[in-house]
């Protein structure tokens, strides 16, 4: 799963922003669908998902500058960090923006994976069976 920390998506008060999330980008629900779903209205929805959206990207920059702060100079980690914080920015920007990397790591990771590889690895393994089974010689009609 992406998230880590799902904690950090859920409100104190129950309103659960990580399903929201979930649901638009990586189940590329509606927001009625969700709506119905969580039994919540559109306009929470809507705000839910938002906030969700804030809340990732805030907890990307946290990430980052975590992870700079591990290999940089300690007194300087500032410029480093606006320069991987661009550069994420900029891939971000030419792949489609935070949601769709989001949406991209679940579509190749997980179960949505290996239900799309589930034909294939049927077929490769029937192949692979059928090429065990000795074959038997062509018996005379009798």
């Amino acid at each position: 799963m992406f998230f880590t920390d799902k904690e950090h998506f859920v409100q104190a008060e129950g309103c659960d922003y990580f399903r929201v999330l979930h649901g638009r980008v990586c189940e590329k629900l509606t927001i009625p669908q969700i709506s119905q779903a969580l039994d919540i209205k559109k306009t929470d929805v809507e705000n839910y998902y938002k906030a969700a959206r804030k809340r990732l990207a805030a907890k990307l920059k946290e990430l980052v500058h975590e992870h700079v702060q591990r290999y940089c100079d300690r007194c300087h980690p500032d410029p480093e960090f606006e320069s991987e914080w661009n550069r994420i920015g900029q891939y971000l920007e030419e792949h489609g923006g935070l949601e769709q990397a989001v949406a991209k790591v679940y579509e190749t990771s997980g179960p949505v994976q290996a239900a799309r590889r589930q034909p294939q690895v049927i077929t490769t393994t029937l192949r692979r069976l059928t090429q065990a089974i000795p074959k038997v010689p062509n018996r005379p009609d009798a």
